[in-house]
């Protein structure tokens, strides 16, 4: 995908600057109401490295969540043949000087990022799916996200403690609703390793994304002050980071693991993109497990 020059304007959230997408890259739909609502909900679930560098999906403890993710709306029935959910990514210092501290550069990978996730939305039809990049949020000063410079690892300051951070981030974006873009579901794209609850400040189980639930896009709850559609992903740069960012999504759209829960039916397969081991080769296609459910959700 080619991205013509573009301009935009700057607008400052504390140290953080909000970037306009692209008038190329954007996708209008004045007349669509963007907030789809769902009614299953589930616990977080978390992507581990394991020793063999393949990447494993397991569910996080539900006990230790209750009463943090749980949140329940009323579905609309009405019936739509498209749905244009909007994606903000958040993207950290981290990350930020990969690109050489080029606002122009960190844009367009964002922007061909989300088109080659929008590409493994393709096979659903049953609403068909087209993703639009709200904004992309960047931290142009070290240490400056709040939510992720108090949950850095004591013994490691290249790792943070995902869970902490997720709760933190959800809390931040509710706070600042009324300064940000509108969006559907926020990103958090980080450099930082992400680590599932650390022993005294050390990392034991190493994650590579983090999504708050099944089926919470479009969830906050004001009673709360928490924002629910949102992950964090471990980004390095190559098609590892979309295949993560994907899964994740797919979470929050609905879709559990292949081979578990409402998915027992469909087997584990490396060439699916919500089997619980994600291998070296990133998978493009959705079972039809996935298919399903994602489906359910979005109508």
């Amino acid at each position: 995908m080619i991205i013509l020059p573009f301009f935009y304007q700057e607008e400052t959230i504390d140290n953080l600057q909000i970037k306009p997408v692209p008038t190329g890259v954007r996708i209008f739909e004045d007349d669509f109401n963007r907030k789809f609502n769902a009614s299953k909900i589930s616990v977080p679930l978390a992507i581990k490295e394991t020793m063999s560098n393949n990447l494993q999906f397991d569910v996080v403890n539900q006990e230790s969540i209750q009463g943090k993710w749980t949140i329940v709306r009323k579905r609309n029935n009405r019936h739509v043949t498209t749905v244009f959910p909007e994606v903000l990514f958040i993207v950290d210092y981290s990350r930020f000087a990969d690109f050489g501290y080029s606002e122009r550069r960190v844009m367009r990978y964002y922007s061909e990022f989300l088109n080659s996730m929008d590409i493994r939305f393709q096979s659903l039809t049953n609403p068909r799916v087209k993703f639009s990049l709200s904004a992309v949020l960047v931290d142009k000063k070290r240490d400056m996200m709040p939510f992720l410079k108090r949950n850095r690892l004591r013994d490691d300051r290249n790792m943070i403690d995902v869970e902490k951070t997720l709760e933190d981030f959800s809390a931040y974006l509710y706070d600042n609703r009324q300064s940000l873009p509108s969006f559907d579901i926020a990103i958090l794209i980080t450099k930082f390793g992400l680590c599932l609850r650390p022993h005294w400040g050390r990392c034991e189980i190493k994650l590579a994304g983090l999504a708050t639930g099944i089926g919470l896009a479009c969830h906050s709850d004001s009673s709360k002050r928490k924002t629910y559609s949102i992950a964090a992903i471990q980004d390095i740069g190559g098609p590892m980071g979309v295949s993560i960012a994907t899964h994740e999504l797919g979470h929050l759209l609905g879709a559990d693991h292949d081979g578990s829960g409402l998915n027992a039916d469909c087997p584990v397969n490396s060439e699916y993109i919500m089997e619980p081991d994600l291998q070296t080769i990133p998978p493009l296609e959705w079972s039809h497990c996935s298919k399903k459910q994602l489906s359910k959700f979005l109508k």
